[in-house]
C-alpha cells in the first residue's frame, strides 16, 4: 500500500500529472538550470546544433 507522501512524489516527481505534476516541474527545472548550462557549455554546440533536454524539450545553439 502505498502512503500519502509516496503518492504526493510520486505525482508530482516519478510520474508527474496534474497541478502537482507541474509544480514538480517547474521546481526540477529550476533545480537544474545551472547544470544543464554547464553541461551544454562543455558540449559547445554550434550555432546550427539542436541541443535537447530535459524530457526532449529542443534549445538551439548555447547561451
Amino acid at each position: 500500500m502505498e502512503s500519502i507522501t509516496e503518492r504526493l512524489l510520486t505525482t508530482g516527481f516519478g510520474r508527474p500529472s496534474g497541478l502537482l505534476g507541474r509544480l514538480g516541474g517547474r521546481l526540477m527545472a529550476h533545480g537544474n538550470a545551472a547544470t544543464e548550462l554547464h553541461v551544454v557549455a562543455l558540449a559547445a554546440p554550434a550555432e546550427q546544433d539542436v541541443v535537447l533536454r530535459g524530457c526532449g524539450a529542443p534549445a538551439r545553439g548555447h547561451g
